[in-house]
């Protein structure tokens, strides 16, 4: 750090001196560069440097020259700023107004000025937010500006050079609407242009959040830029960062409007989504469309009545039906289906035939993944949909359990159809429960223990967790079920893995049943014999694979550890303790399977033991008798540690 000093006086001695405006550009990039090695440490040097561009850039932009200096000047001054805050504060109204003044003369998206704009504004906002709320409008107005910034596309071709605004494209307002036609295909057109816009989009969600309810006054403007942007058919990930913010949006308003004011933009954001998802081609958009319905729709609650509910159920269900005509289109298509054989003859092919083959399947299985994505989101959307909206749902529930899902439980359902039908079961039962769905409960408790039996194992796996859903959600008389549902995720348990089973699916089947043999101990423990249970459950434990059930199955292990259920747990003479110390041992501070309250529980459990001579050695024998296996070792350090009472 001793240098930095001598650097920066030689550097600024330099700077002002009469040199060419690229040398001084190098200077302040250099500058830039010490700044971010230094760190907090720049500190010592900021006031003097500070004052240095702050003096350079008042003069010359009084004076209206060096104009190519500016943005990089601002950036600069913004980066250093915060290492000498007191005197940064003394200017920083002025910097704004500059900032945005800068911002707002950009006349060609091509004035690299901007992307330094754009970084000070990213910058400067939080101390605008807290310390200077007055100036907080001009430069989010200077963001929202940008979003606003629709890129200039040179045409080139043998004919004489055209341009043209892609205003036109993306309001579909041509004044001659056969000169310009966008085919609607996969297309992405990248320039810095459209990365500037992504990435202020993405600036200005982030700011919101920071801001809260100082946004509202904003909110009109944003929506003017934003929204346009859903059909900025050149660019998808313009598309995807536009739809991302108005989740966000919608919360500021739920947190600082009326629930009128939040219902009626819940609708107005649902509708141009909608709309977009009319015109939109690219399957990963489609989907990011669609998540965020649900999104808007759980931020809003209750906004919809029962006509406009089911107006949007019939929306959803023609994007589902179309999504799923281009998903049988590729399941269908002789040349995908030669494509996923897996083929044991020899290759004859060139090399660059057979890596155009490769990038085939790839986009292949990227186009499948992106459709099953939208039509898993719409399910979603659905679940969404029955959570806040319940006893409204009816015509919707008659119309899916008559003419959906029928459909999906057939006999000549595809796998994912039929995992399609068991996650719309899987809504209705979390969202509407018995009460309201009492007249065809007894019917959902028939699907999900016919399919507990299927071969498939996707399909078995996704039933496991149905089963789990079910005893939680079942008030009354699950002792009906119970003997079923026991059955059938024990024997799904005994199932051995075969060679065509994907290994995920096929442990995570398994966790899905010990999951729900848990929930059904938690949940209905009068009305099975837990002590039949209890040991079965254990003996599939712990959770390793199905890991968003992982935290409350160990949690649950804790805390019948601690009740008065210890005993079916541990056994007579303590016979499953080995067990249940292995499992400790195996989920004890970890990230993937444990939390601080496990943690907590844990410690406990294994102090209550070391003060119990009995139980204390059979931990001890425990350890002893763990074999050289690598992971026995793991644990076999973990239950030294027990027994040292060191809990790190």
């Amino acid at each position: 750090m001793k240098y930095v000093g001598v650097i920066l006086e030689n550097l600024f001695s330099i700077f002002l001196t009469d040199i060419p405006v690229s040398l001084r550009e190098t200077i302040l990039d250099v500058v830039t560069e010490i700044v971010g090695v230094c760190g907090e440490k720049f500190g010592t040097f900021a006031e003097k440097s500070l004052t240095i561009l702050i003096e350079f850039l008042a003069k010359i932009y009084s004076l209206k020259t060096h104009k190519s200096l500016y943005g990089n000047l601002i950036n600069c001054i913004t980066l250093i700023g915060p290492y000498c805050k007191e005197h940064y504060f003394k200017y920083i109204r002025d910097i704004v107004r500059i900032t945005v003044e800068l911002q707002d003369n950009l006349t060609e998206t091509t004035d690299c000025s901007k992307t330094y704009l754009k970084h000070a504004i990213e910058r400067i906002t939080p101390y605008l937010i807290t310390d200077f709320p007055d100036s907080l409008g001009g430069a989010i107005n200077s963001i929202i500006n940008l979003i606003k910034t629709i890129p200039k596309i040179l045409m080139v071709d043998k004919t004489p050079k055209e341009s043209f605004n892609l205003n036109e494209l993306i309001s579909g307002d041509s004044v001659n609407s056969g000169e310009v036609k966008i085919e609607k295909k996969k297309l992405t057109l990248s320039t810095s242009d459209t990365e500037d816009i992504e990435s202020a989009i993405t600036l200005l969600n982030t700011l919101i959040e920071k801001m809260g309810k100082v946004f509202v006054p904003f909110i009109s403007n944003t929506e003017d830029a934003l929204i346009p942007l859903l059909k900025f058919y050149l660019n998808e990930e313009v598309r995807i960062e536009a739809c991302n913010l108005l989740p966000t949006i919608l919360t500021v308003i739920k947190n600082s409007c009326s629930t009128e004011d939040l219902h009626l933009k819940a609708k107005k954001y649902i509708m141009e989504i909608l709309s977009a998802c009319d015109t939109e081609f690219d399957n990963e958009t489609l989907a990011v469309y669609i998540e965020n319905m649900g999104v808007l729709v759980d931020v809003a609650g209750v906004f919809l009545n029962t006509q406009e509910l089911n107006g949007f159920f019939e929306k959803i269900i023609i994007i589902f039906e179309n999504t799923e005509k281009k998903r049988l289109e590729l399941v269908n298509d002789p040349k995908n289906q030669n494509e996923q054989k897996n083929s044991k003859e020899e290759a004859i092919n060139s090399d660059d035939e057979d890596e155009e083959e490769d990038n085939s399947k790839k986009d292949l299985e990227e186009d499948m993944e992106d459709i099953e994505a939208i039509q898993e989101y719409i399910a979603d959307l659905i679940g969404m949909l029955f959570k806040s909206h319940k006893e409204l749902t009816m015509e919707i529930v008659k119309n899916i359990t008559t003419n959906i899902l029928p459909k999906y439980f057939s006999n000549t359902a595809t796998t994912f159809e039929t995992k399609m039908g068991i996650f719309i079961v899987d809504d209705l039962i979390e969202n509407l429960g018995q009460d309201i769905l009492k007249d065809i409960w007894d019917d959902i408790a028939k699907i999900m223990i016919m399919f507990n039996s299927h071969n498939i194992i996707e399909i078995r796996r996704a039933a496991s967790f149905g089963i789990g859903l079910f005893a939680k959600h079942t008030k009354v008389n699950f002792s009906k079920y119970s003997s079923d549902c026991l059955n059938c995720l024990v024997n799904g348990l005994k199932v051995q893995k075969k060679d065509t089973d994907d290994d995920d699916d096929f442990e995570g089947a398994k966790d899905n049943a010990t999951s729900s043999l848990g929930k059904i101990i938690k949940s209905q423990t009068d009305s099975i014999n837990v002590a039949e249970v209890i040991p079965i459950w254990l003996n599939h434990l712990p959770i390793l694979f199905d890991l968003d059930e992982a935290e409350e199955q160990h949690l649950m292990l804790c805390q019948i550890m601690t009740n008065n259920q210890s005993n079916l747990l541990v056994g007579e003479h303590f016979v499953n303790l080995p067990k249940v110390l292995k499992i400790f041992a195996k989920i004890f501070n970890t990230k993937k399977y444990s939390n601080d309250e496990i943690d907590n529980n844990i410690k406990a459990i294994v102090k209550s033991i070391l003060n119990n001579s009995e139980m204390k050695q059979i931990l001890i024998n425990t350890k002893n008798h763990m074999s050289s296996d690598k992971e026995d070792q793991k644990i076999k350090k973990k239950l030294e540690s027990f027994i040292a009472g060191d809990f790190q």
